[in-house]
Protein backbone atom coordinates (compact mmCIF):
# COMPACT_ATOMS: atom_id res chain seq x y z
CA UNK A 1 0.00 0.00 0.00
CA UNK A 2 1.30 3.44 -0.91
CA UNK A 3 0.44 6.85 0.43
CA UNK A 4 1.36 10.15 -1.21
CA UNK A 5 1.96 13.17 1.01
CA UNK A 6 2.20 16.67 -0.41
CA UNK A 7 5.21 18.32 1.17
CA UNK A 8 5.44 21.20 -1.25
CA UNK A 9 6.12 24.64 0.11
CA UNK A 10 3.47 27.31 0.64
CA UNK A 11 3.84 30.66 -1.07
CA UNK A 12 2.11 33.91 -0.16
CA UNK A 13 1.95 36.56 -2.89
CA UNK A 14 0.54 40.08 -3.33
CA UNK A 15 -0.43 41.34 -6.77
CA UNK A 16 2.15 43.73 -8.25
CA UNK A 17 4.32 43.44 -5.11
CA UNK A 18 6.93 40.81 -5.79
CA UNK A 19 8.98 42.05 -2.85
CA UNK A 20 6.28 40.81 -0.48
CA UNK A 21 6.26 37.24 -1.83
CA UNK A 22 7.39 34.71 0.72
CA UNK A 23 7.66 30.90 0.84
CA UNK A 24 7.14 28.64 3.85
CA UNK A 25 7.85 24.96 4.62
CA UNK A 26 5.00 22.49 4.12
CA UNK A 27 4.36 22.22 7.87
CA UNK A 28 4.50 25.94 8.68
CA UNK A 29 0.76 26.62 8.35
CA UNK A 30 0.69 28.80 11.44
CA UNK A 31 3.45 31.00 10.01
CA UNK A 32 1.50 31.29 6.74
CA UNK A 33 -1.65 32.41 8.59
CA UNK A 34 0.32 34.93 10.65
CA UNK A 35 1.94 36.43 7.54
CA UNK A 36 -1.42 36.69 5.77
CA UNK A 37 -2.89 38.42 8.81
CA UNK A 38 0.03 40.85 8.92
CA UNK A 39 -0.36 41.74 5.22
CA UNK A 40 -4.12 42.11 5.59
CA UNK A 41 -3.61 44.51 8.48
CA UNK A 42 -1.45 46.61 6.12
CA UNK A 43 -4.41 46.83 3.66
CA UNK A 44 -2.89 44.32 1.20
CA UNK A 45 -4.78 41.45 -0.39
CA UNK A 46 -2.49 38.44 0.00
CA UNK A 47 -3.06 35.14 -1.74
CA UNK A 48 -1.78 31.80 -0.43
CA UNK A 49 -1.06 28.84 -2.71
CA UNK A 50 0.99 25.70 -2.71
CA UNK A 51 3.87 24.84 -5.00
CA UNK A 52 4.12 21.52 -6.81
CA UNK A 53 7.75 20.73 -5.97
CA UNK A 54 7.95 18.06 -3.23
CA UNK A 55 5.97 14.87 -2.66
CA UNK A 56 6.71 12.06 -0.24
CA UNK A 57 5.65 8.57 -1.32
CA UNK A 58 5.39 6.06 1.56
CA UNK A 59 5.26 2.34 0.80
CA UNK A 60 4.02 -0.05 3.49
CA UNK A 61 3.34 -3.69 2.59
CA UNK A 62 3.61 -7.05 4.31
CA UNK A 63 6.68 -8.95 3.13
CA UNK A 64 8.41 -5.87 1.79
CA UNK A 65 10.68 -3.31 3.49
CA UNK A 66 9.19 0.10 4.22
CA UNK A 67 10.23 2.79 1.76
CA UNK A 68 10.02 6.57 1.82
CA UNK A 69 10.85 8.28 -1.48
CA UNK A 70 10.73 11.97 -2.34
CA UNK A 71 9.99 13.24 -5.84
CA UNK A 72 9.57 16.64 -7.42
CA UNK A 73 5.94 16.66 -8.60
CA UNK A 74 2.57 15.02 -8.08
CA UNK A 75 2.82 13.39 -11.51
CA UNK A 76 6.17 11.80 -10.60
CA UNK A 77 4.71 10.58 -7.32
CA UNK A 78 1.74 8.89 -9.05
CA UNK A 79 4.02 7.33 -11.66
CA UNK A 80 6.43 6.06 -8.98
CA UNK A 81 3.56 4.57 -6.97
CA UNK A 82 2.18 2.67 -9.97
CA UNK A 83 5.58 1.41 -11.09
CA UNK A 84 6.71 0.07 -7.73
CA UNK A 85 3.37 -1.59 -6.95
CA UNK A 86 3.40 -3.19 -10.42
CA UNK A 87 6.97 -4.46 -9.99
CA UNK A 88 6.14 -5.89 -6.57
CA UNK A 89 3.13 -7.77 -7.96
CA UNK A 90 5.22 -9.29 -10.78
CA UNK A 91 8.26 -10.03 -8.60
CA UNK A 92 10.50 -7.67 -10.58
CA UNK A 93 10.89 -5.06 -7.86
CA UNK A 94 14.34 -3.68 -7.03
CA UNK A 95 14.70 -1.48 -3.97
CA UNK A 96 16.13 1.81 -5.21
CA UNK A 97 15.77 3.52 -1.84
CA UNK A 98 19.52 3.93 -1.31
CA UNK A 99 19.91 5.48 -4.73
CA UNK A 100 17.40 8.15 -3.76
CA UNK A 101 18.95 8.66 -0.35
CA UNK A 102 22.47 9.65 -1.45
CA UNK A 103 23.60 12.37 -3.81
CA UNK A 104 26.43 11.72 -6.23
CA UNK A 105 28.57 14.14 -4.18
CA UNK A 106 27.92 11.96 -1.11
CA UNK A 107 29.22 8.94 -3.01
CA UNK A 108 32.33 10.77 -4.20
CA UNK A 109 33.08 11.81 -0.61
CA UNK A 110 32.62 8.22 0.56
CA UNK A 111 34.90 7.01 -2.24
CA UNK A 112 37.61 9.38 -0.98
CA UNK A 113 37.27 8.05 2.57
CA UNK A 114 36.81 4.33 1.86
CA UNK A 115 38.52 3.52 -1.43
CA UNK A 116 41.08 6.20 -2.31
CA UNK A 117 43.52 5.33 0.53
CA UNK A 118 43.91 1.85 -0.98
CA UNK A 119 45.60 3.43 -4.02
CA UNK A 120 49.20 4.60 -4.23
CA UNK A 121 48.01 7.80 -5.95
CA UNK A 122 45.82 8.72 -2.95
CA UNK A 123 47.21 12.23 -2.53
CA UNK A 124 46.66 13.30 -6.14
CA UNK A 125 43.26 11.60 -6.19
CA UNK A 126 42.35 13.36 -2.95
CA UNK A 127 43.21 16.78 -4.37
CA UNK A 128 41.07 16.12 -7.45
CA UNK A 129 38.04 14.92 -5.46
CA UNK A 130 38.30 17.81 -3.01
CA UNK A 131 38.36 20.21 -5.95
CA UNK A 132 35.21 18.59 -7.38
CA UNK A 133 33.46 18.84 -4.02
CA UNK A 134 34.52 22.45 -3.62
CA UNK A 135 33.24 23.31 -7.10
CA UNK A 136 29.74 22.08 -6.21
CA UNK A 137 29.67 24.06 -2.97
CA UNK A 138 30.66 21.35 -0.47
CA UNK A 139 33.50 21.52 2.08
CA UNK A 140 36.84 19.88 1.41
CA UNK A 141 37.77 16.70 3.28
CA UNK A 142 40.94 16.61 5.38
CA UNK A 143 43.25 14.01 3.79
CA UNK A 144 45.19 13.49 7.03
CA UNK A 145 41.99 12.54 8.85
CA UNK A 146 41.08 10.17 6.02
CA UNK A 147 44.44 8.40 6.25
CA UNK A 148 44.29 8.21 10.06
CA UNK A 149 40.83 6.63 9.97
CA UNK A 150 41.42 4.12 7.18
CA UNK A 151 42.13 0.55 8.38
CA UNK A 152 44.20 -0.66 5.42
CA UNK A 153 45.89 2.03 3.31
CA UNK A 154 48.24 1.23 0.44
CA UNK A 155 51.69 0.01 1.62
CA UNK A 156 53.38 3.00 -0.02
CA UNK A 157 51.31 5.34 2.16
CA UNK A 158 52.37 3.98 5.55
CA UNK A 159 54.79 6.87 6.09
CA UNK A 160 52.79 9.34 4.03
CA UNK A 161 53.05 13.01 4.87
CA UNK A 162 50.92 15.62 3.09
CA UNK A 163 52.56 18.33 1.07
CA UNK A 164 52.65 21.80 2.55
CA UNK A 165 49.81 23.94 1.28
CA UNK A 166 50.87 27.06 -0.60
CA UNK A 167 47.44 28.57 -1.16
CA UNK A 168 48.06 28.50 -4.91
CA UNK A 169 46.23 26.33 -7.41
CA UNK A 170 46.85 25.53 -11.06
CA UNK A 171 43.47 23.90 -11.53
CA UNK A 172 40.71 25.71 -13.40
CA UNK A 173 37.55 25.49 -11.25
CA UNK A 174 34.35 24.17 -12.77
CA UNK A 175 31.21 26.32 -12.77
CA UNK A 176 28.88 23.49 -13.80
CA UNK A 177 29.24 20.99 -10.96
CA UNK A 178 25.73 21.54 -9.56
CA UNK A 179 24.62 18.22 -11.05
CA UNK A 180 26.70 16.39 -8.43
CA UNK A 181 24.15 17.45 -5.79
CA UNK A 182 21.47 15.38 -7.52
CA UNK A 183 20.43 12.03 -6.07
CA UNK A 184 22.24 9.05 -7.52
CA UNK A 185 19.02 7.39 -8.70
CA UNK A 186 17.95 10.43 -10.73
CA UNK A 187 21.33 11.09 -12.31
CA UNK A 188 21.28 10.72 -16.11
CA UNK A 189 23.99 10.53 -18.78
CA UNK A 190 22.78 13.92 -20.06
CA UNK A 191 23.87 15.51 -16.77
CA UNK A 192 27.43 14.28 -17.26
CA UNK A 193 27.44 14.97 -21.01
CA UNK A 194 26.42 18.59 -20.33
CA UNK A 195 29.23 18.81 -17.78
CA UNK A 196 31.71 17.48 -20.37
CA UNK A 197 30.62 20.08 -22.94
CA UNK A 198 31.01 22.92 -20.45
CA UNK A 199 34.23 21.64 -18.95
CA UNK A 200 35.92 21.20 -22.33
CA UNK A 201 35.52 24.94 -22.85
CA UNK A 202 37.81 25.60 -19.87
CA UNK A 203 40.37 22.75 -19.86
CA UNK A 204 41.83 20.27 -22.34
CA UNK A 205 39.99 17.06 -23.18
CA UNK A 206 42.52 14.81 -21.44
CA UNK A 207 41.85 16.59 -18.12
CA UNK A 208 38.12 16.03 -18.52
CA UNK A 209 38.71 12.38 -19.34
CA UNK A 210 40.67 11.87 -16.11
CA UNK A 211 37.80 13.42 -14.15
CA UNK A 212 35.42 11.01 -15.89
CA UNK A 213 37.64 8.15 -14.70
CA UNK A 214 36.83 9.21 -11.13
CA UNK A 215 33.08 9.36 -11.88
CA UNK A 216 33.21 5.92 -13.49
CA UNK A 217 35.07 4.40 -10.54
CA UNK A 218 32.58 5.89 -8.07
CA UNK A 219 29.60 4.55 -10.01
CA UNK A 220 31.14 1.10 -10.30
CA UNK A 221 32.01 0.87 -6.59
CA UNK A 222 28.62 2.26 -5.54
CA UNK A 223 26.67 -0.30 -7.61
CA UNK A 224 28.88 -3.38 -7.28
CA UNK A 225 30.45 -3.00 -3.82
CA UNK A 226 28.21 -0.73 -1.77
CA UNK A 227 25.08 -2.32 -3.25
CA UNK A 228 23.32 0.91 -4.12
CA UNK A 229 21.20 -0.22 -7.09
CA UNK A 230 20.03 2.12 -9.80
CA UNK A 231 18.14 1.30 -12.97
CA UNK A 232 21.30 1.86 -15.00
CA UNK A 233 24.68 3.40 -14.26
CA UNK A 234 24.69 7.10 -15.25
CA UNK A 235 28.01 6.49 -17.01
CA UNK A 236 26.25 4.26 -19.58
CA UNK A 237 25.63 6.56 -22.52
CA UNK A 238 28.26 9.15 -21.59
CA UNK A 239 30.23 10.39 -24.60
CA UNK A 240 33.82 10.79 -23.52
CA UNK A 241 35.77 13.57 -25.25
CA UNK A 242 38.04 12.49 -28.06
CA UNK A 243 41.64 13.58 -28.01
CA UNK A 244 45.08 12.50 -29.11
CA UNK A 245 47.85 13.03 -26.57
CA UNK A 246 50.41 10.50 -27.77
CA UNK A 247 53.90 11.79 -27.12
CA UNK A 248 56.15 11.38 -30.14
CA UNK A 249 58.63 14.15 -29.28
CA UNK A 250 62.22 13.08 -29.81
CA UNK A 251 65.44 14.97 -29.19
CA UNK A 252 66.66 16.60 -32.38
CA UNK A 253 70.12 17.47 -33.69
CA UNK A 254 72.31 18.50 -30.74
CA UNK A 255 69.47 18.77 -28.19
CA UNK A 256 70.71 15.73 -26.26
CA UNK A 257 74.19 17.22 -25.87
CA UNK A 258 72.75 20.58 -24.75
CA UNK A 259 70.50 18.83 -22.23
CA UNK A 260 73.37 16.78 -20.81
CA UNK A 261 75.58 19.87 -20.65
CA UNK A 262 72.82 21.71 -18.74
CA UNK A 263 72.47 18.74 -16.37
CA UNK A 264 76.24 18.71 -15.84
CA UNK A 265 76.18 22.42 -15.00
CA UNK A 266 73.26 21.91 -12.60
CA UNK A 267 75.17 19.08 -10.92
CA UNK A 268 78.12 21.41 -10.50
CA UNK A 269 75.96 23.96 -8.69
CA UNK A 270 74.40 21.30 -6.47
CA UNK A 271 77.77 19.74 -5.64
CA UNK A 272 79.20 23.15 -4.74
CA UNK A 273 76.17 23.93 -2.57
CA UNK A 274 76.53 20.60 -0.73
CA UNK A 275 80.24 21.15 -0.12
CA UNK A 276 79.58 24.67 1.11
CA UNK A 277 76.99 23.37 3.57
CA UNK A 278 79.52 20.84 4.90
CA UNK A 279 81.99 23.63 5.62
CA UNK A 280 79.30 25.85 7.17
CA UNK A 281 78.08 23.32 9.74
CA UNK A 282 79.10 25.36 12.81
CA UNK A 283 77.78 28.61 11.34
CA UNK A 284 74.46 26.93 10.56
CA UNK A 285 74.15 25.86 14.17
CA UNK A 286 74.97 29.40 15.30
CA UNK A 287 72.36 30.86 12.95
CA UNK A 288 69.72 28.52 14.35
CA UNK A 289 70.38 29.97 17.80
CA UNK A 290 70.15 33.59 16.60
CA UNK A 291 67.21 35.57 17.93
CA UNK A 292 66.27 37.46 14.75
CA UNK A 293 65.89 36.62 11.08
CA UNK A 294 68.25 39.44 10.19
CA UNK A 295 70.96 37.99 12.43
CA UNK A 296 70.51 34.48 11.00
CA UNK A 297 70.80 35.72 7.43
CA UNK A 298 73.88 37.77 8.27
CA UNK A 299 75.65 34.75 9.83
CA UNK A 300 74.90 32.54 6.83
CA UNK A 301 75.94 35.20 4.31
CA UNK A 302 79.24 35.80 6.08
CA UNK A 303 79.95 32.06 6.22
CA UNK A 304 79.31 31.67 2.50
CA UNK A 305 81.77 34.44 1.69
CA UNK A 306 84.33 32.91 4.03
CA UNK A 307 84.18 29.35 2.74
CA UNK A 308 83.35 29.87 -0.95
CA UNK A 309 86.94 29.70 -2.22
CA UNK A 310 87.67 26.58 -0.15
CA UNK A 311 84.43 24.96 -1.34
CA UNK A 312 85.36 25.57 -4.97
CA UNK A 313 88.82 24.11 -4.42
CA UNK A 314 87.65 20.96 -2.61
CA UNK A 315 84.28 20.24 -4.21
CA UNK A 316 83.68 16.72 -5.56
CA UNK A 317 81.52 16.76 -8.64
CA UNK A 318 78.57 14.31 -8.32
CA UNK A 319 76.92 13.69 -11.74
CA UNK A 320 73.50 12.94 -10.25
CA UNK A 321 71.21 14.74 -12.72
CA UNK A 322 73.46 13.91 -15.67
CA UNK A 323 73.21 10.20 -14.79
CA UNK A 324 69.45 10.58 -14.29
CA UNK A 325 69.07 12.01 -17.81
CA UNK A 326 71.21 9.21 -19.27
CA UNK A 327 69.13 6.64 -17.35
CA UNK A 328 65.87 8.05 -18.76
CA UNK A 329 67.18 8.22 -22.30
CA UNK A 330 68.62 4.69 -22.24
CA UNK A 331 65.83 2.86 -20.40
CA UNK A 332 62.66 4.81 -21.16
CA UNK A 333 61.51 4.28 -17.55
CA UNK A 334 58.83 6.46 -16.02
CA UNK A 335 59.98 9.29 -13.80
CA UNK A 336 58.43 7.80 -10.66
CA UNK A 337 59.98 4.39 -11.37
CA UNK A 338 63.44 5.91 -11.66
CA UNK A 339 63.13 8.11 -8.57
CA UNK A 340 61.98 5.13 -6.47
CA UNK A 341 64.75 2.81 -7.73
CA UNK A 342 66.92 1.51 -4.87
CA UNK A 343 70.50 0.25 -4.92
CA UNK A 344 69.24 -3.10 -3.63
CA UNK A 345 67.40 -3.57 -6.94
CA UNK A 346 70.38 -2.63 -9.13
CA UNK A 347 72.78 -5.38 -10.22
CA UNK A 348 75.76 -3.72 -11.87
CA UNK A 349 77.46 -7.04 -12.58
CA UNK A 350 74.42 -8.35 -14.46
CA UNK A 351 73.73 -4.84 -15.83
CA UNK A 352 70.05 -4.84 -14.80
CA UNK A 353 67.68 -2.71 -12.70
CA UNK A 354 64.63 -4.37 -11.17
CA UNK A 355 61.38 -2.42 -10.76
CA UNK A 356 59.22 -4.33 -8.23
CA UNK A 357 56.16 -2.13 -8.77
CA UNK A 358 55.20 -0.30 -11.94
CA UNK A 359 52.18 1.65 -13.12
CA UNK A 360 50.46 -1.45 -14.53
CA UNK A 361 51.05 -3.35 -11.27
CA UNK A 362 53.55 -5.85 -12.69
CA UNK A 363 57.29 -5.89 -11.93
CA UNK A 364 59.81 -5.63 -14.75
CA UNK A 365 63.56 -5.70 -15.26
CA UNK A 366 65.46 -3.05 -17.21
CA UNK A 367 68.67 -3.86 -19.10
CA UNK A 368 71.46 -1.35 -18.53
CA UNK A 369 74.07 -0.42 -21.11
CA UNK A 370 77.74 -0.52 -20.20
CA UNK A 371 78.01 3.27 -20.45
CA UNK A 372 75.15 3.68 -18.00
CA UNK A 373 76.66 1.12 -15.61
CA UNK A 374 79.88 3.17 -15.53
CA UNK A 375 77.91 6.31 -14.67
CA UNK A 376 76.00 4.53 -11.90
CA UNK A 377 79.25 3.19 -10.47
CA UNK A 378 80.50 6.75 -9.97
CA UNK A 379 77.45 7.79 -7.91
CA UNK A 380 77.75 7.91 -4.11
CA UNK A 381 75.63 5.55 -2.03
CA UNK A 382 74.62 7.90 0.77
CA UNK A 383 70.97 6.91 0.36
CA UNK A 384 68.99 3.74 -0.25
CA UNK A 385 67.71 5.29 -3.46
CA UNK A 386 69.88 5.56 -6.54
CA UNK A 387 68.58 9.06 -7.27
CA UNK A 388 67.77 10.75 -3.92
CA UNK A 389 65.80 13.57 -5.56
CA UNK A 390 62.28 14.66 -4.66
CA UNK A 391 59.74 15.11 -7.49
CA UNK A 392 59.52 18.81 -6.64
CA UNK A 393 63.30 19.19 -6.63
CA UNK A 394 63.52 17.43 -9.98
CA UNK A 395 60.79 19.62 -11.44
CA UNK A 396 62.63 22.81 -10.46
CA UNK A 397 66.00 21.50 -11.66
CA UNK A 398 64.45 20.36 -14.95
CA UNK A 399 62.97 23.83 -15.46
CA UNK A 400 66.36 25.44 -14.98
CA UNK A 401 68.00 22.95 -17.33
CA UNK A 402 65.40 23.64 -20.04
CA UNK A 403 65.89 27.39 -19.60
CA UNK A 404 69.64 26.92 -20.14
CA UNK A 405 69.00 24.86 -23.29
CA UNK A 406 66.63 27.53 -24.62
CA UNK A 407 69.16 30.30 -23.95
CA UNK A 408 71.82 28.35 -25.85
CA UNK A 409 69.48 27.92 -28.79
CA UNK A 410 68.82 31.66 -28.90
CA UNK A 411 72.54 32.41 -28.59
CA UNK A 412 73.36 30.00 -31.44
CA UNK A 413 70.71 31.56 -33.66
CA UNK A 414 71.99 35.05 -32.84
CA UNK A 415 75.52 34.04 -33.84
Amino acid sequence: MARIENRSRFIVTVKNRGDLSKTFPFDATDAVKAYIADLTAQKFKPKASRLNDTYLVRFRAVGHPDMNLTVGSEEEAAELEQRIESERRTGLFIDYTKGWKYSFADLIARYLRDEAPRQASFEVLGYKINALLEDCGLPRIDLCEVMAAHPNPHPKLRNWKPRKTTGKTVRTPSVSNHWMRKRFAELKPDDINDYIDDRCQAVVESTVDRELDIFSAVCRIAIDTWRIPVEKSPMVGVNRPRYFNERDRRLKADEEQRLLAAARAEDGKLSLACRLEELMTEEREASDEAHTVYRRKKIVQAARETYMDEAKATVVHVPLLETFVHFQLMTGARRGETLSLTWANVDLDEQTAFLPETKNGRPRKLPLRSALVRLLTDLPRDSDRVFPITPEGLRKAWGRMCDVCADRILTTRAD
